[in-house]
């Protein structure tokens, strides 16, 4: 076993001594999200609904039986604008000295932790409505992704704006000075050793060698004669 593989712990952690997320505080998301929901489920489903009006005025349709068209669909629209409102009730996030924290879902409920580290680009996005309700929405994407790693809706458009600089000063600062710039790869901190080491030996036979000169110097050239 090599020096490396020595230095090598894989100790058990304690899971009652782990963070937990729950304590930091989430945000709420922007007050007139809900507002929001509401004329977007309405853009959506009132094509629906007129059709369903125009196709009860047909002579074949009995009138009898034309709510049979219109009712399915509006009961539809208002259990998924209530399920959205319970959706955002729901939804929070927060944004710590490390990371980016966000919560969603009614059911099946889901919490990501996004690492500020593993953030390569972040952007705000707002449609015609959103733009109407002062809200965007705040995309996180880590390196290679194609896609979105975290997507934080229903924010206020300046509170948007204020992430995205604070996460992109975060990114700047990173790139300018490094993730660590003390930490080596291991292969080079070993390098490093080795020559620190080889180094040291040299030095210590350079004191050898002097140490030895020093002594010869100091020695009689003979032994002492003997007088008469």
């Amino acid at each position: 076993m090599n020096e490396l593989d020595s230095d090598f712990y894989n100790e058990v952690i304690d899971v009652d001594g782990l963070p937990d997320y729950s304590e930091a505080e989430l945000q709420p998301l922007a007050g007139t999200f809900g507002r929001y929901i509401l004329i977007t489920q309405a853009v959506y489903w009132l094509p629906f609904i007129l059709g369903a009006l125009v196709a009860s005025w047909l002579p074949f349709i009995s009138s009898s039986h034309d709510y049979l068209l219109v009712a399915p669909i509006i009961i539809l629209a208002l259990l998924i604008y209530l399920y959205r409102l319970a959706d955002a009730r729901h939804r929070g996030w927060a944004l710590r000295e490390h990371d980016l924290i966000a919560r969603s879902g009614v059911w099946w409920r889901s919490v990501t932790t996004l690492p500020v580290a593993r953030i390569q680009h972040v952007e705000t996005s707002s449609g015609p409505i959103e733009r109407m309700h002062r809200l965007a929405r705040l995309s996180c994407y880590t390196a290679g992704g194609m896609t979105a790693d975290l997507v934080v809706i229903g924010l206020n458009a300046d509170t948007a704006d204020q992430l995205r600089e604070h996460l992109l000063e975060q990114i700047r600062q990173r790139d300018a000075y490094g993730r660590d710039e003390d930490a080596l790869p291991i292969s080079e901190q070993a390098l490093e050793e080795e020559t620190e080491s080889e180094s040291l030996d040299f030095l210590n036979q350079l004191e050898d060698q002097q140490d030895e000169s020093n002594f010869k110097q100091d020695e009689p050239d003979g032994a002492p004669q003997r007088r008469d």
